[in-house]
């Protein structure tokens, strides 16, 4: 396998790593949000905002890669 071939499979697993961690993490809020917060207007907010930061994750890593 070629050196560039490794790195693009490195960095591909590293971004994925970042977006299942960062879904972890989001449903752990989903679940306290829901756990906690009686039904209303703003947790429905919540719950939307929360969905918005997994797809933005998984978007900037995509475009831009991790560190």
């Amino acid at each position: 396998m070629k050196l560039e071939e490794e790195a693009l499979i490195f960095n591909r697993d590293k971004e994925d790593v970042f977006v299942k961690k960062m879904t972890v993490l989001c449903n752990d809020i989903d679940s306290l949000v829901s756990s906690y917060l009686h039904p209303c207007n703003e947790r429905t907010i919540i719950e939307q905002k929360i969905r918005e930061v997994i797809f933005w994750s998984r978007y900037c890593s995509d475009m831009n890669g991790t560190k």
